[in-house]
């Protein structure tokens, strides 16, 4: 069954990726869920590089490109639910190209000894990251200095959704 299951897995990457790329994106993830008769097919999406989100039309563009694909080349038996998605704002972190989207924005870390930490992320290096911690004190956010961590070092890291008071 789980040679299946990988077998299902490199069929989809192998037909889905090119009209990813197509569109100017990055195949994050392909993730097949079976609830007793339920099947959900989720393809979860990002930009490759640089700063910024997906924009909903092109992710509705994909969606109609692969829900097509999917239609004329039939790889997965039954009925299912096709959801075409983007990692979301607190997604983990674990991949070098995460950090780089990330750079600029909060992170929240655990590190291998157990450390936890809140700092933004100034600049990400080949295997290194330099974050300058946050602690919030009496309502009001100090910065502390500067920070080397090694990638190693990083058990978790999840991007921290800041909401902003508006004036």
């Amino acid at each position: 069954m789980a040679d299946k299951s990988k077998n299902l897995n490199t069929e989809l990457t192998e037909l889905l990726q090119p009209l990813v790329a197509a569109a100017g994106l990055y195949l994050e993830d392909i993730v097949l869920k079976r609830a007793g008769k339920y099947t959900t097919l989720q393809v979860v999406v990002d930009l490759e590089s640089g700063t910024g989100g997906v924009d909903s039309t092109q992710l509705d563009e994909l969606t109609r490109s692969i829900s097509a694909q999917l239609d004329k080349n039939d790889p997965i038996s039954g009925p299912y639910t096709l959801e075409v998605s983007t990692p979301g704002v607190e997604r983990l972190l674990t991949q070098q190209r995460h950090y780089l989207r990330a750079s600029g924005h909060l992170i929240a870390f655990v590190l291998q000894d157990g450390e936890q930490l809140t700092a933004r992320l100034q600049k990400v290096e080949e295997s290194s990251l330099v974050v300058v911690p946050e602690t919030k004190e009496k309502h009001r956010i100090r910065s502390g200095e500067p920070r080397e961590i090694s990638l190693s070092e990083v058990k978790k890291a999840r991007v921290v959704v800041e909401l902003r008071q508006l004036d």
